[in-house]
């Protein structure tokens, strides 16, 4: 079970000092009932002295599912091997991942709904008996064989939890939705990331940087690391709230979070079809983005932030997000 892991794969045993991701479960701020609920699990199977159940985490990009497999790597004591499953797309590919584990290893799938049905249906005696079900050869010369397994924890993180199928996800022990974070919690996080790149911010600061970051702490890093950049060059190293909000102020980041594209859009719907509703495809050719683009990507985080909604007859700005988009024209005036 040594076999070197497939292309596009990781063995990660070494920790990641410059990374921004907690290490400890007790360093996981925020969805505070799905951490709880992996300490238990991963302390539970510790005592027993047995493999940790099948995992699957799901939600929005950004809040923190690849920072629980490898908290749950560091709490079990475990190796993991990191893929998606973009890169799963042949039988043959996830039965060479399979067979490089080791006894106790962790395989964390990111994007596991991206892997194809028939692709799908090799993990289920995999997941379930630890057992490789293999066809060989061709035709009439064709004959079933089946591979004994180590005993290893699937980790699986998807952000379109309806696109896995019933038997896929009857097969993890525990599952578990993520969601974006509450403000204090974010604060938080917020200030521990600044810690980590050596930066001391007082609780204002790292709150005017969480206030920005749409309750995801993905967004609230690369943010954390354009400021920066920003105060380094153009306000002398100094952070302060000035230097943060014009650092804010020139990536395009509103009060709320909107970037330059999210405003365009909502823009587009009050000034050219008059606050909605409207197609998504008029949307997409005036915004000059894909449908698809414009559905798992711009969307929704405005409609959680209840700027945004989708009607049967088309898009439409709520109350609120006429009122945004109106003050920052307004301002722009």
């Amino acid at each position: 079970m040594n076999a070197n892991p497939p292309i596009g794969t990781t063995v990660e045993k070494l920790k990641h000092d410059h990374a921004l991701r907690p290490k400890k479960i007790d360093e996981f701020v925020g969805n505070k009932e799905v951490a709880d609920r992996v300490k238990i699990f991963v302390q539970a199977a510790k005592e027993r002295k047995e493999p940790l159940g099948h995992v699957l985490l799901y939600g929005p990009p950004g809040l923190g599912k690849t920072s629980l497999a490898h908290i749950i790597k560091e709490e079990f004591g475990a190796n993991i091997l990191v893929t998606t499953g973009l890169l799963l797309a042949k039988t043959k590919e996830l039965a060479a991942l399979l067979c490089s584990l080791n006894e106790g290893d962790i395989l964390f799938i990111d994007e596991i709904h991206r892997i194809p049905k028939n692709v799908e249906e090799l993990l289920y005696p995999a997941l379930e008996d630890f057992k490789l079900d293999l066809m060989l050869g061709d035709g009439m010369q064709s004959r079933a064989t089946s591979i004994d397994l180590p005993k290893f924890t699937l980790v699986g993180a998807t952000t379109r939890f309806g696109d896995l199928s019933s038997p896929l996800r009857s097969r993890f022990q525990l599952i578990a939705k993520l969601h974006p974070y509450e403000l204090e919690d974010l604060t938080q996080v917020v200030s521990f990331m600044a810690k980590k790149l050596g930066v001391e911010l007082c609780g204002s600061m790292a709150r005017l940087i969480a206030e920005r970051a749409r309750g995801t702490p993905r967004l609230a890093a690369n943010l954390l690391r354009w400021l920066r950049d920003y105060i380094t060059v153009c306000n002398g190293g100094v952070w302060d709230q000035p230097g943060i909000l014009q650092g804010l102020k020139k990536i395009g980041i509103d009060e709320i979070g909107l970037d330059p594209v999210d405003r365009r859009y909502l823009e587009i719907i009050l000034d050219e079809h008059q606050g909605g509703p409207v197609g998504v495809s008029n949307l997409a050719t005036s915004l000059g983005e894909k449908i698809t683009t414009i559905e798992e990507v711009l969307e929704p985080h405005l409609i959680t932030m209840g700027l945004l909604k989708r009607t049967q007859k088309g898009r439409e700005l709520t109350v609120k997000g006429l009122a945004h988009i109106k003050k920052i024209k307004q301002g722009e005036s």
